[in-house]
């Protein structure tokens, strides 16, 4: 199925279920391949209003604004998403892309560290990333070095790996598999669980696809920093 053949498909289905949160769920990529981004935020919204709703949906918002070029309404839904859920790591890189679009480098200090306490990131030389180039020439970025050589000589803690954090994309699955994803999508939907939603879509990486990459100063950072 090409882009076209996929928007096609998910334009039915918004004609046929109107009402149905399923149709906003779906929609969201679709307005994302047309850099729709204001409809994103419309789906979003009515998705979080009939859920009753839910953290992660604050971090696709965040990912939307910056990719749409709004990096402060940025920096509010990915605060919101991790007050929400501090355990979703998603968020964070959310909020550093958009710390780096504003050039707020104490801000960016603090969550890099945050990363490796937390979630025990392993990082690459920032000097080899892009979105970077600006941080690398700060005091900041000189404190991000101390830290890291005081970790150094400190015994590390238990490691974790960066497996499971991207999920299988859905256009990779037989149609059946397909069919079965949507059951599963339906059945969560109508029982209100967000949560199974989250563990099968990364949306966050569907929005970064289907921009070229440009909300992933957003995820290609998150790649491209990790080791």
């Amino acid at each position: 199925m090409n882009d076209r053949e996929y928007l096609a498909a998910i334009e039915r289905i918004r004609k046929l279920y109107p009402n149905d949160p399923c149709a906003d769920l779906v929609s969201i990529d679709g307005f994302v391949l047309l850099k729709q981004y204001d409809k994103v935020i419309q789906g979003i919204d009515r998705l979080d209003k009939s859920i009753g709703g839910d953290p992660y949906l604050h971090s696709l918002r965040a990912g939307t604004y910056l990719a749409a070029g709004y990096p402060e309404k940025a920096v509010v839904a990915a605060r919101a998403a991790i007050e929400g859920e501090p355990d979703l790591i998603q968020p964070h890189w959310n909020l550093i892309d958009a710390l780096l679009a504003r050039e707020d480098h104490q801000g960016i200090l603090e969550e890099l560290e945050v990363l490796d306490k937390k979630f025990q990131t392993k990082f690459k030389d920032l000097h080899q990333i892009p979105d970077y180039a600006k941080f690398v020439k700060t005091p900041q970025y000189g404190k991000w070095l101390e830290y890291l050589k005081n970790k150094a000589v400190t015994p590390a803690g238990p490691e974790q790996g960066s497996e499971g954090l991207v999920k299988a994309p859905l256009r990779d699955v037989s149609d059946e598999q397909a069919r079965e994803f949507v059951r599963e999508l339906l059945a969560a939907l109508k029982q209100g669980d967000i949560k199974a939603v989250n563990e099968r879509i990364d949306w966050d990486a569907i929005i970064a696809h289907a921009t070229g990459g440009k909300l992933g100063r957003g995820r290609a950072g998150t790649a491209s920093c990790m080791a």
